[in-house]
């Protein structure tokens, strides 16, 4: 982790857990030698020390002033040790991107700042690695020349890209906006587009190559965009990544579009294709977020918590810009997307549209029987005692088949056969539902029963006495008295 503040750039190392019985240990923060402002922080190997072969763990970081190689030294103290900082040719840069492409090699994007004759950017891209001794001690960090692939607007999305078995190859997707001109009536217009390009690397030659550009068409992607690499084990072969960004043609709409390995015959090696493009936000009334200093920024981000669904977080400007989030599935043929869970809402609105920012991440989580995810916001408004952080868990699993009829107490194991009941009234032992009576109870993926408490915020979802959000489809039924449920079966 690390951090910018008026002084200079720290890092600190930590251990979160979601567990909340257990503890959270944070390092000493220890200055970063060589930068201004980090941008961009990816994980790299683990490297064998001389010092009885222990093994160490290394990462990357950049921003404004270089590059900067961070080993941990003693994980269970929090100690950080940084080695080296590679300001050339990466230097004077800004929107910096990092990708892994292996344990000691990744990608660089970032924009060049110009400043003669005109202000302008330059979108450049270069491959780091780094080289260690027989022992794995750090030896050095080489840069490969730079490649331009833009010279228009400074914003881009980066990610590597996986094959079977979510294993990292040697190769690459960035998406920019641009643009372009179009023959409209005998007239060239200006148009904003959306362009794709693959990256390869190849380590034995230390060459980076680029294949053809391809474009989307009829959207003005802002700022705000972020790539996700498909995973290809049990999926479409030909699929390649998730470009989510922010659609200004559309009153700023968080848009979703897919990027695959071009199908059309005689296509050139390394080309790709967009997919169909899905809304997944209401667009914001035009000009409601106008700002003093331009538009509001809508943060957002995205992860795949299997092979075939992404979740997605991001500030939303139709609601307040408040942090909502939600789960697409992707048809794996088509790649069309459709929405598989609600659009969950999990944060306040922004208190100050003209000045303070939503910032989200999401990372995937592991459950032995449903997916999730994690997801944490933080609202920035420059005021310590108004700066809020907050962390949700999102869990999918099937909807309730029905109530399990036992009489053990204990919870039941995974294997147990068990009977359930799917359908009529179940009396329950106890006064469960007294003073609920009337009304709708849901579950949550740990089988537990919920009754909805707060006023209705959604269409598509409750909160329930827990503070706990449950899509619809999690409902079990009615309570018809203290200790009965009229079963309501939503799969039937």
């Amino acid at each position: 982790m690390a951090w910018t503040n008026s002084t200079g750039v720290y890092g600190v190392l930590g251990s979160l857990s979601l567990d909340p019985n257990s503890l959270s240990v944070w390092g000493t923060p220890k200055s970063i030698p060589g930068l201004t402002k980090t941008e961009a922080l990816i994980a790299l190997r683990n490297v064998d020390s001389n010092n009885n072969n222990a093994q160490k763990k290394s990462f990357a970081l950049a921003g404004a002033g270089g590059v900067v190689i961070g080993i941990v030294t003693n994980e269970q103290l929090g100690s950080l040790e940084f080695v080296t900082s590679a300001p050339q040719p990466y230097n004077g840069t800004e929107n910096t991107l990092l990708a892994r492409l292996s344990g000691t090699e990744f990608v660089l994007a970032y924009a060049t700042v110009i400043t003669l004759p005109n202000p302008t950017h330059k979108m450049q891209a270069t491959v780091a690695y780094v080289n260690y001794d027989e022992t794995g001690n750090f030896l050095s960090l080489q840069l490969n020349g730079q490649f331009t692939y833009t010279a228009d607007r400074p914003y881009h999305a980066l990610c590597a890209l996986v094959s079977a078995g979510e294993k990292l190859t040697n190769e690459f997707v960035i998406a920019y906006p641009s643009s372009t001109a179009i023959l409209i009536n005998s007239t060239n217009l200006p148009s904003d587009i959306l362009i794709a390009i693959k990256g390869t690397w190849r380590s034995d030659t230390k060459q980076l190559a680029f294949g053809p550009t391809t474009s989307l068409t009829g959207v003005r992607p802002n700022a705000i965009m972020t790539a996700v690499a498909m995973p290809t084990a049990t999926f479409n072969p030909q699929a390649k990544a998730v470009i989510v960004f922010v659609n200004e043609r559309e009153n700023d709409a968080v848009t979703a579009v897919s990027v695959t390995k071009s199908t059309a015959t005689f296509a050139q090696l390394d080309s790709l294709e967009f997919g169909s493009a899905y809304t997944i936000s209401n667009s914001a009334v035009d000009g409601t977020f106008q700002v003093k200093n331009g538009k509001v920024i809508p943060f957002l981000s995205a992860t795949f918590v299997d092979d075939q669904r992404v979740a997605i977080a991001y500030s939303n400007l139709a609601d307040g810009a408040k942090i909502t989030t939600l789960l697409l599935e992707l048809s794996p043929y088509s790649l069309a997307f459709s929405a598989a869970s609600p659009n969950f809402v999990i944060s306040a609105p922004n208190p100050n549209l003209s000045s303070d920012y939503w910032w989200v991440k999401v990372a995937p989580l592991k459950f032995s029987s449903q997916i999730g995810y994690a997801v944490w916001a933080y609202l920035q408004t420059g005021v310590a005692s108004s700066e809020v952080i907050i962390q949700s868990v999102v869990e999918h699993a099937n909807p309730p088949l029905g109530v399990v009829v036992t009489s053990n107490a204990n919870p039941v194991g995974a294997g147990q056969q068990v009977p359930i009941v799917v359908s009529g009234v179940y009396k329950f032992p106890g006064s469960p539902f007294q003073n609920n009576e009337g009304r709708f109870y849901y579950t949550d993926t740990l089988g537990r029963l919920h009754v909805r408490t707060a006023p209705i915020q959604s269409i598509d979802y409750v909160i329930t006495d827990s503070d706990t959000l449950v899509s619809l489809n999690s409902r079990v039924g009615l309570a018809i008295s203290s200790n009965e449920l009229l079963l309501i079966n939503e799969l039937s």
